[in-house]
């Protein structure tokens, strides 16, 4: 593997990790709000988190002498990882949430 194409994987993976761990800080800040704000702050954040990546990247890829299928392979591998992670760790404080108010519909439960 040549240096650039390293680099651009890295540089990539450096650029969907910070995705990934902007989500995470936004998730739990949400979830010290209550469920009207924990929606609107995920949201929100989700539409800023995919502003700000979506530039980022657009500046890179025109800027910066990068391998582009290596850069845009290694962010968009971190980005699902990250959106894997994020829909579990909202599946699983719903289903807290749930299991907390004892919600008789079983709205959160998982029949799986």
């Amino acid at each position: 593997m040549t240096n650039e194409i390293l680099t651009s994987v890295l540089s990539g993976v450096g650029i969907g990790v910070l995705y990934v761990l902007s989500a995470y800080m936004t998730f739990r800040y949400a979830l010290s709000r209550g469920q009207r704000m924990f929606l609107i702050i995920a949201l929100g954040g989700i539409g800023i988190r995919l502003f700000v990546a979506i530039s980022v990247i657009t500046l890179v890829l025109v800027l910066s002498p990068v391998n582009q299928p290596a850069f845009l392979g290694g962010f968009f591998a971190v980005f699902v990882l990250g959106l894997i992670l994020e829909v579990l760790m909202l599946h699983r404080s719903q289903l807290a949430a749930s299991q907390k108010t004892g919600d008789p519909t079983g709205a959160g439960s998982s029949n799986v």
